[in-house]
């Protein structure tokens, strides 16, 4: 292993290499944007599966598990189990398809691979999309590259335009309609 590439902690290096195209296809570079694999997105999908210390990704989660898409609590364990089955789905698909030469598969394959595994295990491909955006669009580059500030709203706060107060009129001079407490 180089000392650019992190270790992984749940995925094998060929696991990595497969995972950086999978993450490619999800968000490939267009114009100035990076490819998802660029801002550290497989390093991410990584660190979540081994239930590492995430404070150094951008989108934080709890140290046990986290709230997935649909807000059900997921535990690391078995989202660690759905990846590592999902990931060797698609890695059986690729080495059936590229007749044992993987690494040369065509993006247009790997594309069609993804559509086949959307179909035949959506939990899995919803978990990979979201672990994919959660990553890729919380990253300062990121958010630099599409115009937001790439800050937390506090303490500086945002610009907001001034509200339509008329609106409120009706509800003013309803006057008090609650029990003091």
């Amino acid at each position: 292993m180089s000392q650019t590439e992190p270790e992984t902690k749940t995925f094998t290096e060929s696991q990595m290499v497969l995972l950086r195209r999978v993450v490619d296809c999800l968000i490939p570079a267009e114009g100035e944007m990076p490819p998802a694999s660029l801002v550290r997105t497989t390093e991410y999908i990584d660190a979540i599966a081994s239930g590492d210390d995430l404070t150094k990704f951008p989108f934080l989660t709890g140290s046990a598990g986290y709230l997935d898409s649909d807000s059900v609590y997921i535990d690391r364990p078995k989202l660690r189990r759905l990846l590592l089955e999902g990931l060797k789905e698609i890695e059986d698909k690729v080495i059936e398809s590229a007749q044992g030469e993987s690494e040369s598969i065509s993006s247009n394959t790997l594309v069609k691979i993804l559509s086949d595994i959307e179909q035949s295990s959506p939990v899995f491909f919803r978990k990979l999309i979201r672990l994919t955006y959660n990553n890729y669009y919380t990253t300062q580059e990121v958010l630099r590259l599409i115009g937001t500030e790439g800050r937390a709203p506090q303490p500086q706060g945002y610009e907001l335009e001034s509200g339509n107060l008329d609106l409120l009129k009706a509800v003013k001079e309803r006057g008090q309609i609650w029990r003091k407490a």
